[in-house]
């Protein structure tokens, strides 16, 4: 099972999520009924490569990200025609920053219960949360084009951009 221990996290990382991110997020959203907890900090390779089989040759997740609503296999072209559900991950094994300690995974919670809106493109605590890690230096998966991910928080080393960060995992080198 992939850790929740932010001591498995690169110090930059930790001290981001201590002094700056988790206080802020926590302040300004608690008095609307929201709290925030970590779900996932450090993975290892072979619990990325069970995530990355779901929806691919293993059985996905059978909700749509923007409105949480199920997904009816019969009338989701992105579940058929496999039936296999809709993947988890884009990050093949050995491609997430998870198995590095360079990333957490923050969920907001509502009245105790996930938000329905994961992207964070349209919630208002999620928005919020990408505000403070852009302001922290850091890299926010809400930001992504392709498949945004508004839990996702990401550490990269000094001097990279996201874009450079993306193409060093991708290819080896930064420009």
């Amino acid at each position: 099972m992939a850790s929740r221990d932010v001591r498995h996290l690169v110090p930059a990382l930790q001290l981001a999520l201590r002094q700056e991110i988790m206080p802020a997020i926590l302040k300004g959203c608690l008095g609307l009924g929201f709290t925030a907890i970590i779900s996932c900090t450090l993975r290892t390779t072979e619990e990325q490569a069970i995530l990355y089989a779901k929806g691919r040759s293993a059985p996905g997740i059978y909700v749509h990200r923007k409105d949480g609503k199920p997904c009816p296999q019969s009338v989701c072209q992105r579940c058929a025609p496999d039936g296999l559900g809709h993947t988890v991950t884009g990050a093949k094994p050995g491609h997430t920053y998870h198995e590095y300690g360079h990333a957490v995974d923050l969920l907001i919670l509502e009245h105790g219960k996930m938000t329905k809106n994961t992207d964070g493109v349209d919630d208002p605590c999620y928005r919020r949360l990408g505000e403070l890690v852009d302001a922290a230096g850091l890299c926010w998966g809400g930001h992504w084009k392709r498949n945004p991910d508004g839990p996702h928080i990401e550490c990269h080393p000094p001097g990279l951009t996201c874009t450079d960060a993306w193409r060093l995992a991708k290819t080896g080198k930064a420009a």
